[in-house]
């Protein structure tokens, strides 16, 4: 199985679980199949962290992933899950130091 056919698996359960949760407008189940893959495609790219095990490389990016200003429901979710996994705030900043940047705003 490939990257694609896991993609359309991965599309076919995210529109499966929004329409469990009462969604049901084609083009709303398609802007959240979208925004799930995004979000995995997210966790799964980019520069890693020198040093840092796998798991706390897709903390930083789920982390980094909403960018919002102000508090919001998203990221709240985000912190929760992060936070009981053990990555916190501390980690996130040693793992822009380790890759050479600054906090948002820092």
């Amino acid at each position: 199985m490939g990257a694609d056919d896991v993609r359309s698996l991965l599309r076919d359960a995210a529109r499966a679980y929004a329409s469990e949760r009462g969604v049901v407008d084609e083009e709303a189940l398609n802007l959240f199949s979208d925004l799930i893959l995004a979000f995995a495609d997210a966790l799964t790219e980019g520069e890693r962290i020198p040093g840092a095990p796998e798991w706390m490389n897709i903390a930083f990016r789920a982390k980094k992933i909403p960018s919002c200003r102000t508090p919001c429901h998203f990221s709240s979710k985000l912190e929760s899950v992060l936070s009981m996994k053990g990555f916190n705030n501390p980690m996130y900043l040693l793992a822009l130091s380790r890759m050479g940047s600054r906090p948002p705003g820092g």
